[in-house]
């Protein structure tokens, strides 16, 4: 059984009149390089493969969210605060063994969502409050099957969240959800109706637009848009067209840019790409991006601004990955942290995982164990 947790209304107009102060704030037009390196370890992180910190996303007040998985392999959610507290939490429901507190993302009213996994492997989403305070939700139509359920991947100011839900037949659907609890479908049309196919949004912006991608039935994927008023737009970067795989990603910020990385149809290398809300398309390539075909090489973006920068990852020729960010003026400067590990043909690294729009970046990186570790880096002031 699940708790619910419901704002009154009173606070909820409290919510509704800061979210909208917070998006009112101008964008940037553009990002000095970083200069100050923080690393930040989450408490009771394991120090073997694969156990750690990793962040997952930063907020406009530089607070941090992410994960931290222990010696035991237990996986938890963690909130950074930008004093540098950190706080480890559990979701309601989460068995951190068998599944997880996971969270995706966070508002810059520091509200996370995220996915609370159970014994039984079947997701569920989450809200967890500033004041820790909890909300449990489903939607109705999602599979309760083994690694079926829900996955919350986006929420905005004004709290509505967005992800996909798993039916029965392990098909992905898009969803919204609201404050009041309601929820809406959201099928892009192509979408295909096989296992491990359908519409996967990934982030809402404070405007109410959805990106996200959708795979079609024969496993190619596309970005998509979804506006306002519900109309889906499909988002295919010219060098995606005719290839094996297609899109990989889509985000939309504030201004309506969408920023990503799609699958070049001659080689198979991962290329980033912007979509001004005009349409026109610019793509991009990090320092250090390795070309060979079916290597899983190239530049990977995880987050873009309200200004247009975007922060991601590159992988290499000898595939090791690294942190990159790409400022709005279009000067990308690749990155790695001291201490990270250098082993060929592992595909590991480092990445940046989020970029707030004071241009503060969070990501994650590895050590010679291939421990996971969280760090931020600060731009000039």
């Amino acid at each position: 059984m699940h708790t619910h947790f419901t704002p009154s209304k009173k606070p909820f107009r409290w919510l509704f009149f800061v979210a909208f102060v917070l998006s009112s704030i101008p964008a940037l037009t553009g990002q000095a390089s970083p200069q100050k390196l923080i690393l930040f370890d989450a408490p009771g992180g394991g120090l073997g493969g694969s156990q750690g910190t990793a962040s997952v996303a930063i907020n406009l007040q530089g607070t941090i969210v992410g994960t931290v998985t222990d010696s035991g392999w237990g996986t938890h959610g963690f909130v950074r605060t930008p004093r540098g507290q950190i706080t480890n939490f559990d979701a309601p429901g989460a068995d951190p063994l068998n599944g997880c507190t996971c969270p995706s993302a966070m508002n810059d009213l520091g509200v996370v969502t995220g996915s609370a996994v159970g014994t039984d492997t079947v997701s569920h989403g989450f809200l967890r409050y500033p004041n820790g305070a909890f909300a449990t939700f489903d939607d109705p139509n999602e599979g309760t099957g083994a690694w079926q359920g829900i996955t919350p991947l986006g929420i905005n100011n004004f709290g509505v969240v967005t992800g996909y839900y798993t039916d029965a037949n392990n098909v992905n659907h898009g969803f919204l959800r609201f404050p009041n609890g309601t929820f809406t479908t959201i099928d892009a049309l192509g979408a295909g109706n096989g296992a491990y196919q359908g519409t996967t949004p990934y982030n809402i912006n404070n405007l109410g637009a959805v990106a996200g991608i959708y795979v079609d039935p024969n496993g190619i994927g596309h970005g998509f848009l979804r506006s306002l008023d519900s109309k889906i737009t499909a988002i295919d970067p010219p060098g995606s067209l005719g290839g094996l795989y297609g899109t990989g990603a889509a985000l939309v910020n504030d201004a309506g840019e969408i920023a990503g990385y799609y699958f070049d149809a001659s080689t198979d290398e991962s290329i980033g790409y912007l979509r001004s809300p005009h349409g026109s398309f610019t793509t991009f390539e990090a320092p250090q991006a390795g070309t060979d075909w079916g290597s899983q090489e190239g530049t990977g973006v995880e987050s873009v601004n309200v200004a247009g920068a975007v922060t991601g990852y590159v992988v290499d020729s000898l595939q090791e990955r690294h942190s990159f960010v790409r400022t709005a003026s279009g000067k990308i400067t690749t990155f790695d942290i001291p201490g990270q590990l250098h082993a060929p043909y592992s595909w590991i690294g480092a990445t940046g995982d989020g970029i707030n729009a004071k241009g503060q970046i969070a990501g994650r990186w590895r050590d010679a164990n291939a421990a996971l570790h969280g760090y931020l880096l600060l731009p000039e002031e």
